[in-house]
C-alpha cells in the first residue's frame, strides 16, 4: 500500500529528530532559525529526479505554561 505517494500530486508528512538527538550529532537548531532540507524524488519504477527539491522552514519554539 503506497498511500497515494506515487500519484502526480500527493502529500507526505515528515518528522524531524528531537533536539536531544540533533545535539548528540553536533547539529544545532536555534529558535527563530531558518533551515532547508533537500530531497530527491523517486517514482514507482525507481527513477530518480536529477534535481533536488527544497523545503524551507523556520523553527519557532513555544513556551507552554
Amino acid at each position: 500500500m503506497n498511500n497515494g505517494l506515487f500519484k502526480y500530486n500527493h502529500t507526505f508528512s515528515l518528522s524531524l529528530p528531537g533536539t536531544a538527538i540533533l545535539q548528540s550529532e553536533n547539529i544545532s537548531v536555534d529558535n527563530g532559525g531558518n533551515y532547508s532540507i533537500y530531497v530527491r524524488c523517486k517514482d514507482a519504477n525507481g527513477n530518480y529526479n536529477p534535481a533536488h527539491f527544497v523545503f524551507n522552514f523556520c523553527v519557532r519554539l513555544l513556551n507552554i505554561l
